[in-house]
């Protein structure tokens, strides 16, 4: 039986056509594989310049010596 692997973990930006290949090694057993697609997210910077952007990234860091207003995504 051959050792089970850790999942993948892919993170696209979103309006991407993908394929996914699956491909098995020599002395793999055979049987099914799973993949698994999230929703998107969308990240909505309009207007902002730092703070958490909802998707796991960020709007963007503010100067040494500010802070930022993570509500209003503004640096002070």
């Amino acid at each position: 039986m051959a050792p089970k692997r850790a999942p993948r973990e892919v993170f696209l930006a979103s309006g991407l056509t993908v394929f996914i290949a699956l491909e098995r090694l020599l002395g793999d057993a055979p049987g099914p594989e799973t993949v698994r697609v999230e929703s998107a997210c969308t990240p909505t910077c309009d207007g902002r310049e730092c703070g958490d952007d909802g998707c796991g990234g960020s709007y963007g860091d503010c100067a040494d010596g500010s802070f930022c207003l993570e509500e209003a995504g503004i640096c002070f």
